[in-house]
């Protein structure tokens, strides 16, 4: 999981993104470089995954502060930041916006909600609006 400012950082500038915060157009041979770039360019598990999901990449960028809050929360507060996923998850399921669908398997297991890929050869990254997603707020 790249949870911090400079992953994000090196990983734009990998895929020759230019510059961070603008994110202007990736391109083909940008995205082809760093998925193959040697482990001297990409130096870490993290970055080398990072890359292969350039729209994922373009929006963590466009977003450090963000990334870095979370991933702060991530490494203090590990299991209270998964707590709060699945409660999010639950919300979402409650206001009947999670379920099975030609992207993701959505299933429980005791008092988790899981979700996978519907087809493990290809990923998919949703994108939604959370006010609409996990319900009205009270």
């Amino acid at each position: 999981m790249s949870t911090f400012r400079l992953s994000v950082v090196t990983a734009a500038l990998v895929l020759g993104m230019g510059a961070i915060g603008g994110v202007p157009g990736l391109t083909a041979a940008g995205v082809a470089h760093a998925q193959t770039a040697p482990a001297t360019t990409l130096s870490s598990a993290q970055l080398q995954s990072l890359v292969m999901f350039p729209d994922v990449l373009s929006m963590m960028a466009g977003k450090l502060s963000w990334v870095q809050q979370l991933g702060d929360a991530y490494l203090s507060q590990p299991k209270d930041l998964m707590a709060a996923v699945q409660a999010l998850r639950a919300r979402a399921k409650a206001a009947g916006n999670l379920s099975s669908n030609q992207h993701v398997a959505v299933s429980s297991e005791q008092s988790s909600i899981i979700i996978q890929p519907a087809n493990f050869q290809v990923v998919y990254v949703p994108q939604y609006n959370p006010a609409v997603v996990y319900g009205a707020w009270s």
